[in-house]
């Protein structure tokens, strides 16, 4: 799965989207200042998962809460799941791999 690295941070308000170019560039180096006044340093962190929705056109990110029809419903930061819900795991947790396989059940579409 080949995927742009994109993340999106939770400051207690608002999603904030960034990419690695928002904070490194080749030039110029790490940009402080960036990551300073972001919410970086004080938010949460989501990664884009390289999956979107049922219809292929919403991003799905580390956190997002599914629906049963394969629908984004909202985020663990912004809201509760239900009981049917399926919330997309981290990468890096021993549960990925059969987060994917789910999410692909539910219909979420690889990007590629």
């Amino acid at each position: 799965m080949k995927r742009e690295i994109k993340f999106r941070a939770w400051d207690g308000y608002q999603m904030n989207y960034f990419n690695l170019n928002d904070i490194y560039n080749e030039d110029l180096g790490t940009n402080y200042d960036m990551l300073m006044g972001s919410s970086l340093l004080i938010g949460e962190i989501m990664q884009y998962t390289g999956l979107k929705d049922k219809n292929g056109l919403q991003e799905v990110y580390e956190g997002d809460i599914i629906d049963s029809n394969g629908k984004i419903k909202g985020n663990i930061y912004q809201m509760d799941n239900g009981e049917a819900d399926f919330v997309i795991q981290g990468f890096g947790t021993k549960t990925w791999c059969e987060t994917y396989r789910r999410a692909i059940l539910l219909g979420l579409k690889d990007s590629e």
